[in-house]
Parts: C-alpha cells; sequence; structure tokens
C-alpha cells in the first residue's frame, strides 16, 4: 500500500514539474534548450514563416535572453532574446552576425511550430528595450 501510494505521488509529481503539459505558458527558462533554438532558427530563417502583424521587423539574434513554452497543437514559444534588427529572414539565421553600427535590443518573438508538418510561423516581434524588460 505505500508503495503504491509513493509511486502514484512520484507520478503526479512528474506530471507536475513536465515541460511539456498541455495548458497555458510553462515557467520562463533562462536556459533556452537546443531544441527550442533550432526551431527558433528554423521559423525565423524563412520569410515564408513570418504573418504580417511582423510589418517585416526581422531580427538576427545573437543572445536568448529566456523562452516560455505553451503545448498545443504544436508548440507556442515566447522568445527573449538580444540581437539587432536585419533587413530579411537570411539574415536572421543562426549564426548570424548585427553590423557594428546596428544597436543591439531585446526582443520578444512569439513562434509557433508544429514539426511533424514542418509547420513554423513568426507570429509577433515586440521590441522590448524600451519597456525596460532586462531589469
Amino acid at each position: 500500500m505505500l508503495r503504491s501510494l509513493f509511486t502514484l505521488l512520484a507520478i503526479v509529481a512528474a506530471m507536475a514539474t513536465a515541460d511539456h503539459i498541455t495548458g497555458g505558458y510553462g515557467p520562463t527558462k533562462s536556459r533556452v534548450s537546443l531544441d527550442a533554438k533550432t526551431d527558433f532558427f528554423a521559423a525565423v530563417g524563412d520569410d515564408a514563416h513570418y504573418a504580417p502583424e511582423t510589418n517585416g521587423v526581422r531580427v538576427c539574434a545573437t543572445t536568448f535572453v529566456s523562452v516560455s513554452q505553451q503545448v498545443v497543437a504544436g508548440i507556442n514559444y515566447k522568445f527573449r532574446v538580444k540581437g539587432c534588427a536585419v533587413d530579411r529572414a537570411a539574415n536572421a539565421v543562426q549564426d548570424c552576425a548585427c553590423p557594428t553600427d546596428a544597436p543591439r535590443q531585446t526582443y520578444e518573438i512569439s513562434i509557433f511550430v508544429q514539426g511533424w508538418t514542418d509547420t513554423y510561423a513568426v507570429n509577433s516581434i515586440t521590441n522590448v528595450t524600451d519597456a525596460k524588460a532586462d531589469l
């Protein structure tokens, strides 16, 4: 009986702390996983993945600050990155470099990924530098 109770408690605890629980956004993590970075660059590296609401903004992300995610019929990500605005998605790929005269700013970039269908959507890009988001 005690062993069964312990097993049940362990399962409930594991489920409560799992990264991919369907529902709201999970906790913000300062350590961004390799999988999340791979999804990020797959999304931002192609102009066809950008929603009109991004207004042509493209960002070369040089530093990942944090990420939170929500499991839906795929994964919604909210990335907080430092980088610079660039002219096209081809300049936002992994290992991109900001021009020396480009100001480095902080952005929140919302992305939807459904890996099994190769669906990537950059839904919004918000410059949060002026909102003192780095405090």
